[in-house]
């Protein structure tokens, strides 16, 4: 995730913008959870190879006011992925 950067303080609509691509690329996926919550809520998620684009667009008006993290997970095609990409982000709506 290149864009947002970390603690971060987002509103309205914005583009998480990032690289999703490994060896054997499968697919990415993009969650959320509140800061605190050991619960990880699915965004979004493909199987096109992002370059230095836009993820995905997210409506933060669809979730409460407060803080959460966000990741980023790259699958391959056996399954495997790296240790996923995580920011925190602070949503003021």
């Amino acid at each position: 995730i290149s864009w947002p950067a970390s603690d971060a303080i987002l509103r309205g609509v914005i583009r998480i913008k990032g690289t999703a691509n490994v060896s054997q690329f499968s697919y990415y996926k993009l969650e959320f959870r509140p800061e605190g919550s050991p619960t990880w809520s699915y965004l979004t998620g493909s199987n096109r190879v992002v370059t230095s684009g836009t993820l995905m667009t997210w409506y933060t008006t669809t979730v409460p006011s407060g803080r959460y993290r966000l990741r980023l997970v790259v699958v391959d095609q056996t399954g495997n992925y790296p240790d996923p990409c995580e920011i925190r982000v602070t949503i003021q709506n």
